[in-house]
């Protein structure tokens, strides 16, 4: 705890701050080793990662915002899992929704509390993967890039779909594991040691299989659209300053949106699921 603490006195620095990253992750990895295994531990892991590492992670994308609002307009309740410090959130409380945004980390949440104050939202410290919330409350349950970072993502989606009402709605924005460069650097050891100096990864993330999240959410009765997405990509194309690292990473994403059609080659996905009334089946 007291690393934690003390992590302001390392981030002056990229550096420093890599340093910082790499002990949080040993402290994690003694600490837990003796409570926890697989993927309890993992999550434990990546709780530390984002309690030592609170600052911005600015993963709003303007044109992703507008397409999901265009669907989602006539909703209630809105509950966002894994809400971080709340840079989404924000933008759903404005369109008038009551926001419910939910996070693991207790720093990250204190942000979102900052930033929400004079907005119609909650900010609630919770696991994704056992919700506390009641069954059947939501209109619609929102993973913006953190269903990722997620350990065991079949538990948090059937947590998700537990709490939606019967003709609820899921919405996920997540990097893409059909994705022929994605799907390589996430195998390639030497190339996630190299990303994950730079801190540019946490313990948990890796891109997602759009298949196998389609085939859970067919078999609890939600009906699926899954749209390619190039948001990252071009997030990171306009970026300036970028870590070597980085650019490297860039240049695969690139690589893959020229030369592979649709899925294989958007560096995300956008999905809509949608729950069938008579085939819903309750969690």
């Amino acid at each position: 705890m007291m690393l934690v603490s003390s992590s302001s006195n390392f981030q002056k620095t990229a550096k420093n701050k890599r340093f910082m990253l790499k002990l949080i992750s040993y402290q994690g990895r003694l600490c837990m080793s003796k409570i926890c295994k697989g993927k309890a531990a993992l999550k434990c892991r990546e709780k530390l990662y984002f309690d030592g590492f609170p600052q911005e992670v600015d993963s709003y994308n303007d044109e992703v915002f507008q397409l999901i609002s265009d669907r989602c307009n006539r909703l209630n309740l809105i509950i966002e899992i894994g809400c971080g410090s709340g840079v989404w959130t924000a933008h759903l409380a404005k369109l008038g929704k009551h926001v419910v945004g939910l996070d693991l980390s207790s720093i990250l949440i204190k942000k979102l509390h900052k930033r929400l104050k004079k907005l119609n939202c909650e900010a609630v410290i919770g696991d994704a993967e056992f919700l506390p919330f009641t069954d059947k409350v939501a209109d619609c349950c929102f993973f913006f890039y953190s269903l990722h970072h997620i350990p065991d993502i079949s538990q948090a989606i059937n947590e998700a779909t537990r709490c939606l009402k019967d003709n609820g709605q899921l919405v996920l924005v997540e990097p893409n594991g059909l994705n022929f460069m994605l799907a390589l650097i996430a195998r390639i050891t030497f190339i996630l040691r190299l990303v994950n100096k730079a801190g540019m990864t946490s313990p948990a993330e890796r891109p997602l299989n759009i298949k196998k999240i389609v085939q859970i959410l067919s078999e609890v009765g939600f009906d699926c659209n899954v749209l390619p997405c190039y948001a990252t990509l071009r997030k990171k194309s306009q970026a300036a300053n970028l870590s070597f690292p980085t650019r490297i990473y860039t240049l695969f994403l690139k690589f893959a949106a020229s030369f592979f059609p649709k899925f294989f080659g958007a560096s995300d996905f956008i999905l809509f699921a949608k729950g069938v009334k008579g085939k819903r089946i309750q969690n």
